[in-house]
C-alpha cells in the first residue's frame, strides 16, 4: 500500500490555458517532484524511479482511456491505482497533468473525476482557466491548422455554439469540448469527488501578473516562490503563430493527405520520416517566429454570443469558487479591450 501521508495533485487545465507551458517549463523541471504527464520521462532524457516502459504505455493512455471510454476502463485504472501506490512508497509528491482531462465529448466531468479518484486517490487539483473571449479565438487558431480550408471565426463560432460538446466531431480528437469553459458547471463536478485542497489559476495571470501567479502556484505546491518564478522565465510553449505559420501548416496538412501516414510505415524510412517532419517544422518555426502573431477581430455580434453562452468570466469564476468553497476569489481579471484585436497570446 502506498503512504497516506504522500501527496498526489491532479492538474486539469481547459484547452488554450498554458497547460503545455506549465507541464514543460514547471512542472517537469521541479525537484524532489514525481511529475508522471506530458513530456514523458523519455522525451525529457531521464528516469523516475518505479517506472518502466510499461508504465509509460500505461500514462499514455490511460488519459484517452479516463475521458473517451464509456466503459469503466476498469482493468486501466486498477493498474494506474497499483502503480501509483508503489510510487507513493518513495514518499515524494506526485504531479499528474494532461490536458485531456477537461474534455466530456464522451464522458461527463463528474464521471471523469470520479475516475481519476479511483486511479489516482485522493488528491489536490489544480484547475487554469481562461476567459472564453481570448480562450476561443485561441482554439479556433489551432483547429484551423489541422484543417484543409479556413473558415471565418464567426462561421466556427455557428458550428461551436450549436454543438458545444463536438458530438459530431468525434473523428477529430483535437475539437475539445466547449462545456470545459462553463465554469460555474464544471468545476464543481470535478470537485465532487475529491476531499483534498483545490486551486483555480488564471491564465490572465500567468500572462499579465506572473509574479502574482507564481506565488499562488509556489503556495498550493508548497515550493519556493523564487524557484517558480525562475521556471516561468523560461520561453513559453505553444505560443501563438503568425499567419504564414498557419499557412505552410495547412500546406504539410494537405500533402499529409495526398500521402497518408502508412504508405510509406516501414521500419527503415520511420525514423527518416520522423527526423524529416522535425526538421521541417523547426526550419518553418524559424522563419515565422519574428512575425506578428495572427489574431482574431471579434465582432461586437460575437462576443456577445461567447459572453451569453459561458457567461461572464468574473462571475463564472466567482460563482465556481463559492460552490467548491475556495476563500479567496480568483475572479478579478484583467479584462480586455472591447476595441482591441484579441491575439491568441504569446501562450497557449
Amino acid at each position: 500500500m502506498g503512504s497516506p501521508s504522500v501527496r498526489v495533485v491532479l492538474h486539469v487545465g481547459a484547452a488554450k490555458t498554458a497547460t503545455t507551458t506549465l507541464q514543460k517549463n514547471i512542472f517537469a523541471r521541479l525537484p524532489g517532484i514525481t511529475y508522471l504527464g506530458k513530456p514523458d520521462p523519455l522525451d525529457r532524457g531521464c528516469t523516475i524511479r518505479g517506472l518502466s516502459p510499461p508504465h509509460y504505455l500505461l500514462l499514455e493512455r490511460i488519459g484517452n482511456k479516463i475521458v473517451r471510454e464509456k466503459v469503466y476502463p476498469r482493468d486501466d485504472i486498477c493498474e494506474l491505482r497499483n502503480l501509483i501506490e508503489r510510487l507513493e512508497e518513495f514518499g515524494e509528491p506526485i504531479i499528474y497533468s494532461n490536458e485531456l482531462l477537461s474534455d466530456n465529448k464522451c464522458v461527463s466531468f463528474e464521471e471523469i473525476a470520479k475516475r481519476l479518484r479511483e486511479g489516482f486517490g485522493d488528491a489536490d487539483l489544480i484547475f487554469t482557466v481562461r476567459d472564453p473571449l481570448t480562450a476561443l479565438p485561441s482554439m479556433y487558431l489551432h483547429e484551423m491548422r489541422d484543417r484543409l480550408c479556413d473558415i471565418p471565426f464567426t462561421v466556427w463560432l455557428d458550428e461551436v455554439l450549436a454543438d458545444p460538446r463536438r458530438t459530431s466531431r468525434l473523428e477529430y480528437p483535437l475539437e475539445d469540448s466547449l462545456e470545459q469553459y462553463q465554469y460555474a458547471s464544471a468545476i464543481p463536478q470535478f470537485r465532487s469527488a475529491f476531499d483534498g485542497r483545490m486551486e483555480i489559476l488564471k491564465f490572465e495571470d500567468l500572462t499579465a501578473n506572473p509574479i502574482k501567479f507564481a506565488c499562488q502556484l509556489a503556495d498550493f505546491l508548497s515550493i519556493d516562490v523564487k524557484l517558480i518564478t525562475s521556471l516561468l522565465k523560461s520561453a513559453p510553449k505553444n505560443a501563438a503563430k503568425s499567419a504564414d505559420w498557419y499557412r505552410y501548416q495547412r500546406s504539410y496538412m494537405k500533402i499529409k493527405k495526398i500521402f497518408p501516414t502508412g504508405l510509406l510505415n516501414v521500419p527503415l524510412m520511420n525514423p527518416v520520416k520522423q527526423i524529416s517532419r522535425r526538421v521541417l517544422r523547426g526550419a518553418i518555426d524559424r522563419v515565422t517566429s519574428k512575425q506578428p502573431s495572427k489574431s482574431v477581430e471579434l465582432s461586437d455580434f460575437d462576443r456577445q454570443r461567447i459572453e451569453q453562452f459561458f457567461g461572464i468570466y468574473a462571475q463564472e469564476l466567482a460563482t465556481a469558487s463559492r460552490k467548491i468553497g475556495l476563500h479567496h476569489d480568483p475572479s478579478a481579471v484583467r479584462m480586455p479591450s472591447r476595441n482591441s484585436k484579441l491575439n491568441p497570446s504569446i501562450v497557449d
